[in-house]
C-alpha cells in the first residue's frame, strides 16, 4: 500500500518554498506513495502545476489558530491514511497541532528561511514548536548548523536538502520578445521584495548604464511588498531609468524569459537556496550574486559565477559591466553553472533523498 504523504504550505503564490513543495509533491515515486498538497491560507497560480494525481486541500484558514480549518486537516488526514507530515517554512506550527491529534502521523519540518539563523530573538520560539518534529530538511547548510546548535535538534535527524527544479517540457520551446540588444540583457527573477534588495540593484544598474548604454535590465516577479515596491519604482524614476528597467511582472513562463537573456543578477541581503540560480543555470546563463545564504556554494564559490557582497551597488556594476563586455568569459561562466546544476543539485537525486528520509521515518 502507498504511504500517504502531504505536503503543508501557507499560499500556493510564487515562492522559493512553495514551489519546492510542489516540485517534491509532483516528483515524488508513485511506486511508493501517494502526495497530497494542503495550502492552508492561500491559493496561488502554482496549484495549476501541481502533476493530476496530487491530491489538492485548500484550508481557507483566517487566523493562526483556527479549529474548524485544523479540524478538516485532521479529518482529510484520518481520511487519506497520511502517514508523513511534510511542513514547508511557517506551517511547522499547525504541524505540530495536528501531530497531537494524529499521534500516529510523522512531522518533517522543511526549513527554507536562510534568515533564521541571524534572527536570534526567535530561537527560543523554534525549539518549542520543533519539539513535535521528527526530521529537519534544510535548504543551506548554515541552516542545518541552525537546527543543531540553536535549536538543540538532534543531529542525526537534520539533513541537508539543497532545492531543485523541474522543467516543464511545455515551456523549453517557447519564444519571448524583449526589447534591447542581444547580449545586453540583464534579468532579475525575485518578487519585490526588501530581503531582496532592487534597490542596490537600481543603483548598481545606473553605473552599468553610464558605461553601456546598451544594457537593459528586466525585473520578474510580483510586487509582494506594494509600499517597498512603491520605493522601488520611485527610485528607478529618480535614477532616469525608466526606459531601461522593465518590470514583467509575475510570469510563469520564466525560463522561456531567460532564454531571451543574456545574464542573471541577484542583489539580496537575505536568502536561503534561491531556486532564481538554478533557473538562471538552467537557461545557460551568467550569473552575478551576492554572497548570502547558499548563493556561494551554488556558484562554486565564484568558480560558476561573480559574486559580491550584499549592499554594495558599485560591486555589483564592475561584475554585470564584465559580463557584459566579456562574451566568451560570460558563455564559459554560464556552461560552468549549467554543468554544476547537473551535477549536484539533479531532481532525481534529490527527490531519492528525500525518499529515503521518509522510509527512514516510516520505519522508526
Amino acid at each position: 500500500m502507498k504511504t500517504g504523504v502531504v505536503h503543508l504550505v501557507d499560499s500556493l503564490q510564487i515562492g522559493g518554498a512553495e514551489r519546492m513543495a510542489v516540485n517534491i509533491a509532483n516528483g515524488l515515486s508513485r511506486a511508493h506513495f501517494q502526495p497530497h498538497l494542503c495550502a492552508t491560507r492561500l491559493g496561488g497560480p502554482l496549484q495549476k502545476e501541481l502533476a493530476p494525481d496530487v491530491q489538492y486541500l485548500y484550508l481557507s484558514r483566517r487566523a493562526l489558530l483556527d479549529l474548524p480549518a485544523l479540524w478538516r486537516l485532521r479529518n482529510y488526514i484520518r481520511q487519506n491514511h497520511i502517514r508523513l507530515i511534510h511542513a514547508h517554512g511557517t506551517t511547522l506550527f499547525i504541524a505540530g497541532l495536528i501531530r497531537r491529534l494524529c499521534p500516529e502521523c510523522k512531522v518533517i519540518w522543511h526549513v527554507h528561511a536562510g534568515a533564521l539563523v541571524h534572527q536570534r530573538r526567535k530561537r527560543m520560539v523554534y525549539r518549542v514548536l520543533v519539539r513535535n518534529a521528527d526530521a529537519i530538511l534544510a535548504v543551506t547548510r548554515a541552516l542545518t548548523a541552525w537546527a543543531k546548535t540553536d535549536l538543540l535538534f538532534p543531529a542525526h535527524q537534520v539533513w541537508y536538502a539543497p532545492n531543485f527544479i523541474l522543467v516543464n517540457p511545455q515551456m523549453e520551446g517557447e519564444v519571448v520578445e524583449l526589447p534591447g540588444a542581444a547580449g545586453f540583457r540583464l534579468v532579475c527573477v525575485a518578487n519585490i521584495r526588501p530581503p531582496k534588495d532592487q534597490m542596490t540593484l537600481l543603483r548598481a544598474f545606473k553605473y552599468v548604464v553610464e558605461g553601456e548604454p546598451r544594457a537593459r535590465l528586466f525585473l520578474v516577479g510580483a510586487e509582494g511588498e506594494s509600499a517597498y515596491a512603491r520605493k522601488i519604482w520611485a527610485e528607478r524614476d529618480a535614477l532616469n531609468l525608466k526606459q531601461q528597467v522593465v518590470w514583467l511582472g509575475k510570469r510563469e513562463n520564466v525560463l522561456s524569459i531567460l532564454s531571451a537573456c543574456d545574464v542573471g543578477v541577484l542583489s539580496s541581503i537575505s536568502e536561503g537556496f534561491p531556486l532564481a540560480l538554478l533557473e538562471y543555470g538552467a537557461a545557460g546563463l551568467a550569473v552575478a550574486a551576492t554572497q548570502v545564504g547558499e548563493c556561494s556554494e551554488i556558484l562554486d564559490h565564484g568558480n560558476a559565477g561573480a559574486l559580491m557582497p550584499p549592499r554594495d551597488p558599485r560591486a555589483l556594476a564592475d561584475a554585470l559591466l564584465m559580463l557584459l563586455s566579456n562574451p566568451e568569459r560570460r558563455a564559459a561562466l554560464g556552461r560552468s553553472l549549467q554543468m554544476r546544476i547537473e551535477r549536484h543539485y539533479n531532481p532525481e537525486v534529490s527527490l531519492q533523498a528525500v525518499e529515503a528520509i521518509y522510509s527512514r521515518l516510516l520505519c522508526l
